[in-house]
This record gives structure tokens, C-alpha cells and sequence, in this order.
């Protein structure tokens, strides 16, 4: 069975909360550089490389011109998984356990 992404993200947001929070406010980066603390619309990643930030650069992009938080978080897992040199997922990921990069 495959799972589309948006409905993925859909359920993944309702059901942490954690990926995106929309609301007036500063950089996307303030998480990091104030220990944790944001005020303001949050874009989480787990990449901390050149690649996630970019993902997050073009999700923050999106948000602050008044796209939705669902079309932020696709946009950043698009150039994620664009990456040919991130091993995570897409285009550079290394295959699951069927041989199968996903």
C-alpha cells in the first residue's frame, strides 16, 4: 500500500504538531540560536547540513509569503529528497530492505 505524501503529511503534522507552526514573528533559525526558544513560525529539521537548510530557507520562503505550512514542509522535503548527496531519502537515499529507494 502506498501512502500519498500529502495525506502523509497531513496525518504526520495533526499528529505531533511539531513540524510546522504558523504565527507572526522572526527567523526560522531562532530555535537554534536562543537554546531552543522560538517565538513565531517554526520550521523543524533534522538535517543540519547545507541541505536542510536550504530545505528550511524555501519552506520559511513559502510561509512568509502566505503559503500553507503543509506546502513549506513538502517544498523542503523536496529538495531533501532531491540531494544526490544526502543519504536519507530520494534521489541520493540508500535502498530499504527490499532494495527499494524510497
Amino acid at each position: 500500500m502506498t501512502l500519498p505524501r500529502r495525506r502523509f503529511l497531513k496525518q504526520s503534522v495533526g499528529a505531533t504538531g511539531a513540524l510546522a507552526a504558523v504565527a507572526k514573528g522572526t527567523s526560522p533559525l531562532i530555535a537554534q540560536s536562543t537554546g531552543g526558544r522560538a517565538e513565531g513560525p517554526l520550521i523543524v529539521t533534522s538535517h543540519s547540513n547545507e541541505t536542510g537548510r536550504n530545505a528550511v530557507e524555501a519552506g520559511w520562503d513559502l510561509l512568509s509569503g502566505g503559503a500553507s505550512a503543509l506546502d513549506a514542509v513538502e517544498r523542503g522535503a523536496n529538495i531533501i529528497e532531491e540531494d544526490p548527496n544526502d543519504r536519507s531519502v530520494g534521489l541520493g537515499g540508500l535502498p530499504n530492505m527490499f532494495g527499494v529507494v524510497q
